[in-house]
């Protein structure tokens, strides 16, 4: 079973992961400074998690639901904040700021 919420950890985010990630990318070419917070934030984010999904299995599995609903809440959130970012930039130079 332990397996399987790795697996559903891991995987429920990759899609969102990756259009957070090419949202992010495209963030860069509206406003470096917006782009390199976020990128940051988005870098630390996904070290903590992979640091968290090496000691896992040694969690109990109360301990491994909690864990993964705060890391799958926490990048939820980052990549909303890159999506918003992306779209104040983009409205921005739209209006010729």
């Amino acid at each position: 079973m332990a397996s399987h919420h790795t697996t559903a950890l891991q995987n429920a985010s990759l899609p969102g992961l990756e259009r957070c990630q090419s949202e992010l990318s495209a963030l860069a070419h509206y406003d470096l400074a917006r782009y390199q917070t976020q990128h940051s934030a988005l870098n630390g984010l996904l070290d903590r998690s992979a640091k968290y999904l090496l000691t896992r299995a040694q969690l109990n599995t109360d301990m491994q639901a909690t864990l993964d609903s705060v890391y799958q809440a926490e990048l939820a959130k980052r990549c909303q904040n890159i999506h918003s970012e992306l779209f104040r930039a983009m409205l921005a130079q739209a209006d010729g700021e």
